[in-house]
């Protein structure tokens, strides 16, 4: 969580209908201020990652993988939770996993711009009405609480930004009953360690929720790699993340529960500045179909 302008109209008046659809009439326009470098690295552009915003926005896929994480998770809490432990909690991250900030990538869209910390930050703190609901958050949320669960949000939304952040929980239907004491922000690091064991030292943690792995463990960061590393230094740690995943896979479906966001996360710092690079060669000879090709976009 950047980008030239719609290819065509067409193209830009579906955009805007789905940005419409998600967000309502009543959302005032995203003030869009003045440009703003882009960022030093930016693995693909926001053009690049249409087709990733398009896939949240309408694909019924989409909605089926979230659904399904979090009917799972909810007989997963309830079979816990037959055991009457003390002091239940789960912990969920916000962005993509119940805060759905899709409209904002199309927004970045729309105006040619590339995501950076200025815009993200007026949009965090100005526009609380804009984020939807990841599919089966709020139904998710509203059981564990009914089960007596507290729920636990752990974000790096900025906490000098809190207010905002509850004000678009609030705007979605979700309780922000004592919001204080379950909304742990960033203050100074991504890491999120500490403040997961400032909860788990209050709190039996039942479940875990989130669209990065690092929202379960800093095991997952993103190794330290650079184009002096070459093509085998990625393709290493990319395995190494892989591997690890592999080695946490007893934690999956019983205590961590992901959600799909094929837009950005940790992934992204390891495609390096040639992202096809990365790609798994096919080994197929090259095949001359002429009259199969995809008719070309017009400009």
């Amino acid at each position: 969580m950047r980008v030239e302008r719609s290819a065509s109209a067409v193209l830009r008046c579906a955009l805007c209908l789905a940005v419409g659809l998600v967000l309502g009439s009543s959302v005032t326009e995203f003030a869009a201020p003045a440009p703003t470098p882009a960022p030093a690295f930016i693995p693909y552009t926001m053009r690049e990652r249409l087709g990733a915003n398009l896939y949240m926005q309408t694909a019924a896929e989409y909605r089926a993988c979230c659904l399904q994480t979090y009917r799972l998770a909810e007989l997963r809490l309830a079979s816990l939770m037959a055991a009457r432990p003390a002091k239940p909690a789960v912990i969920m991250d916000l962005d993509e996993t119940v805060l759905d900030n899709s409209a904002y990538e199309s927004y970045l869209y729309e105006t040619g711009q590339e995501n950076g910390g200025d815009l993200w930050t007026i949009y965090e703190r100005d526009y609380p009405g804009w984020p939807a609901l990841v599919p089966g958050a709020k139904p998710f949320i509203d059981k564990a609480e009914a089960m007596r669960v507290t729920v636990i949000y752990i974000s790096n939304r900025s906490e000098r930004y809190g207010s905002s952040t509850i004000k678009a929980l609030r705007h979605l239907g979700i309780n922000v009953e004592k919001i204080e004491d379950r909304l742990y922000l960033k203050t100074d690091t991504s890491d999120k360690t500490k403040r997961r064991d400032r909860v788990a030292a209050k709190y039996n943690v039942l479940l875990l929720f989130g669209d990065n792995l690092r929202d379960f463990s800093e095991t997952f960061v993103a190794p330290k790699v650079s184009g002096e590393d070459g093509a085998n230094g990625y393709n290493k740690a990319i395995q190494d993340r892989f591997d690890r995943v592999d080695a946490a896979v007893f934690h999956f479906g019983q205590d961590w529960f992901i959600l799909p966001n094929p837009g950005y996360g940790e992934w992204e710092n390891l495609v390096g500045d040639d992202p096809v690079r990365r790609l798994r060669p096919s080994g197929m000879k090259p095949i001359n179909f002429p009259r199969n090709r995809a008719p070309a976009r017009k400009p």
